[in-house]
């Protein structure tokens, strides 16, 4: 059984997610969790959900050995790569174009968030333009006074109670009991060293240079292209 816990997620506003996002959403992955303190009236959290890193302490600032996408060019970016190795230090797979089978477990999770939540909302945009649920999403999402920080909070909520939502994929436990006994069992999560533990390191990038200086004038030269 695979343990098909969501570890951590980052939504973005933007059109088409960046490089930015990917490793925002590397980091939200790392750093341990918090639940967050809803607004959304009758909104709650499942007790039996959660976090991995909020629910396992073996699980806090753990890192992993693989790591598998598509093939879209924010995945693919120097910035990623540059990260993933040299923070999480695992490999990855983007494996092939346009076989989303691949990865069939994390395309059935993003249904289960869409038809679950996202298109109960009464500002939805629906899956297509046909939709009929997107009627006047614009105006209803204004006049109901929807933020993002309430869509921050219901995703919270529906990601932390689907990893304790029985899944008779995995035999009728749910993602965190499958995470527990993977590690009761033995599993020692890599862990994050505490000197890499510094926001910074998530979001700056390492790119050797080439520094030309004169010894005997003691005078050093470098240029920037690009900042």
């Amino acid at each position: 059984m695979l343990p098909v816990a969501v570890i951590g997620y980052h939504l973005s506003t933007n059109r088409e997610f960046s490089g930015n996002d990917v490793v925002q959403c590397i980091r939200n992955a790392v750093v341990p969790r918090e639940k967050r303190a809803l607004t959304i009236p009758g909104l709650s959290y499942n007790e039996r959900g959660g976090f991995p890193s909020d629910c396992i302490p073996e699980m806090q600032w753990a890192l992993w050995d693989e790591m598998l996408y598509d093939n879209g060019k924010a995945n693919l970016s120097n910035f990623v790569s540059d990260r993933l190795e040299q923070i999480i230090g695992c490999s990855t797979n983007a494996g092939p174009v346009a076989v989303p089978v691949r990865r069939g477990y994390i395309e059935r999770f993003f249904g289960v968030l869409e038809e679950c939540g996202y298109h109960r909302m009464i500002n939805t945009t629906g899956s297509n333009p046909q939709d009929p649920r997107r009627s006047d999403a614009e105006k209803k999402a204004v006049k109901y006074s929807i933020s993002f920080e309430h869509l921050e909070e219901l995703t919270d909520v529906l990601i932390s109670d689907y990893n304790g939502t029985v899944n008779e994929g995995i035999n009728n436990f749910t993602p965190l009991e499958v995470l527990k006994q993977r590690i009761e069992r033995g599993l020692i999560p890599r862990v994050m060293p505490e000197e890499q533990r510094a926001e910074v390191v998530f979001l700056s990038m390492k790119v050797p240079r080439k520094v030309n200086g004169n010894l005997k004038e003691d005078v050093v030269h470098s240029s920037i292209m690009k900042v």
